[in-house]
């Protein structure tokens, strides 16, 4: 059961009597004698649970209901609830928003493009409505002063902005913020963003089908780290990586096209001068 679940997220190679690998993640393998997963890059491992779990992100609940339904006397942790949403929300902070949407347009949104991702206000904060799989996960929540980002439910745990059009693209546009996420759809690109952190392996599986993903970060350090260590997640040879080298510090998407540049040039630029991972570290040991 274990392999099929490895097989559908990831595909497999060389498998023997006991032991599966899979395709995409060659140091993903399981112990079908023992129905064991280990991960070892990602320092992961476990039976079916842990995998449903830290894997496929699934909840605790979810997964338990898959595993009672599949195998007999499985042993389980404590459960865990779920955090209660509450989806009205999403309209209400929408509505509070028709005449609060200064935030936005200082990164260049439009009022199209407001209205499509139903982008609000709360209390002297922006709100960005999080879905997965069409429902309504969590807030963002932005401001200037002080400046600030956070999420409205506590205990969601990490949330990918846009995760659904993964099911749709070949090609991806990886970016570090949701606003820079939203100004490279607002121009015509299928963008998805981390809303904290570096990406998290339970989103792993969801790029099994994606061909090319462009990590655009933003120009810094900590930029440069995160980007060669998301690009090493999901894949080198698939990853190409433009941090907007020719530009300030910091500059990102939003800066981009807020300075009155066009789709065109940002192709140009990240179809001709990205680079690989191992591209990027013989560049960066260059200039030590």
């Amino acid at each position: 059961m274990l392999s099929r679940l490895v097989e559908e997220d990831f595909g497999k190679r060389n498998e023997t009597s006991r032991w599966f690998k899979a395709d995409v993640h060659d140091s993903l393998v399981v112990d079908k004698e023992r129905n064991v997963f280990y991960w070892n890059s990602r320092d992961l491992s476990g039976d079916v649970y842990a995998y449903l779990v830290n894997v496929r992100g699934w909840s605790s609940q979810k997964a338990k209901e898959y595993v009672e339904n599949n195998y007999q006397n499985f042993p389980f942790l404590k459960r865990v609830e779920s955090v209660v949403t509450y989806p009205k929300l999403v309209n209400t902070f929408f509505v509070n928003g028709l005449n609060q949407r200064d935030y936005f347009y200082s990164r260049g949104l439009l009022d199209k493009t407001i209205d499509h991702f139903l982008l609000g206000y709360f209390d002297g904060w922006a709100t960005i409505p999080i879905f997965e799989d069409g429902v309504f996960k969590n807030f963002q929540l932005r401001r200037d002063n002080p400046k600030q980002i956070k999420a409205y439910y506590r205990g969601v745990g990490q949330l990918l902005f846009n995760v659904d059009i993964l099911k749709y693209v070949s090609e991806v546009f990886m970016v570090e913020g949701t606003i820079d996420a939203l100004i490279l759809i607002q121009n015509g690109l299928p963008a998805i963003a981390p809303c904290s952190g570096v990406l998290q392996p339970k989103y792993f599986h969801r790029f099994y089908k994606i061909k090319r993903i462009n990590i655009l970060f933003d120009n810094d350090r900590a930029g440069y780290e995160e980007a060669v260590k998301t690009a090493k997640m999901l894949g080198e040879e698939r990853c190409y990586i433009y941090l907007f080298q020719d530009f300030g510090e910091k500059y990102d998407p939003v800066d981009f096209f807020r300075d009155g540049n066009t789709l065109d040039n940002l192709l140009k630029l990240v179809y001709n001068s990205s680079k690989k991972v191992y591209q990027l570290d013989y560049l960066q040991k260059g200039k030590g």
